[in-house]
C-alpha cells in the first residue's frame, strides 16, 4: 500500500495543477461565470486576479476520476484525475509519459 495524504491519493507519482494568476485586463475578457478570486498573495493594490484551474478543467469536460486507459472517455484509468480533487493527477500504476 502506498503512503497517502489528506487528498486520499498516493504520494508517489502525484502531480497538481495550480491556479493561474492573470492581469485584471485578461480576467475581464472571460465569461461572467468563470470562477475568479482576489489574489491575496499580491497585496492590497493587486492588479491581478486568481482563476480557478479546477473550474477550467471541469468546464473542459474532464471531471473528477476521468482517466485514460487507451480508450476515449475511460474513467479511472491508469493515469487519471483524482476521484476527490480535479486538480490532482494520479498514476494508478503503469502510466508513463
Amino acid at each position: 500500500m502506498q503512503p497517502s495524504n489528506d487528498l486520499g491519493v498516493g504520494l508517489v507519482n502525484r502531480r497538481l495543477f495550480t491556479n493561474p494568476v492573470v492581469p485584471i485586463e485578461v480576467a475581464t475578457t472571460l465569461p461572467d461565470d468563470a470562477p475568479r478570486f482576489v489574489d491575496h498573495e499580491a497585496g492590497d493594490n493587486a492588479q491581478t486576479i486568481k482563476l480557478s484551474a479546477a473550474g477550467f478543467i471541469d468546464h473542459a469536460g474532464f471531471h473528477k476520476g476521468f482517466g485514460l486507459n487507451g480508450e476515449p472517455g475511460a474513467v479511472n484509468g491508469r493515469a487519471s484525475l483524482s476521484r476527490k480533487h480535479t486538480l490532482a493527477l494520479t498514476n494508478r500504476g503503469g502510466a508513463t509519459t
